[in-house]
């Protein structure tokens, strides 16, 4: 990961364990590892972000991308998707997802 981009996706990651204790597991921690194999086309483990309703889904979205966060056509996509696929600066992909879609 280019250094310059790494300080924004820290702060991604800590906002991520905040929700996390304050939504379910007080105390919880997060750890990120480093690692040197090639990044999946189709993950079977990522990480994902939840956003209350609609807006609040495309408003994080925004942030993300705006920190370097590309959207994904991800080719997966159900008619009615509840979930934006996003990739971090490395490629490594993530679900924000609307909790409030029924």
């Amino acid at each position: 990961m280019d250094r310059a981009a790494a300080p924004g996706w820290v702060k991604v990651a800590a906002t991520m364990v905040r929700r996390l204790s304050a939504r379910c597991c007080p105390g919880s921690q997060l750890a990120l590892g480093l690692s040197e194999t090639p990044v999946q086309e189709h993950p079977r483990i990522h990480l994902d972000l939840y956003a209350g309703d609609a807006a609040g889904q495309a408003a994080e979205v925004e942030r993300l991308v705006s920190l370097g966060a590309q959207r994904v056509g991800w080719d997966l996509y159900p008619d009615d998707a509840d979930f934006v696929v996003l990739a971090d600066p490395e490629g490594n992909r993530f679900c924000v997802i609307d909790t409030g879609h029924h």
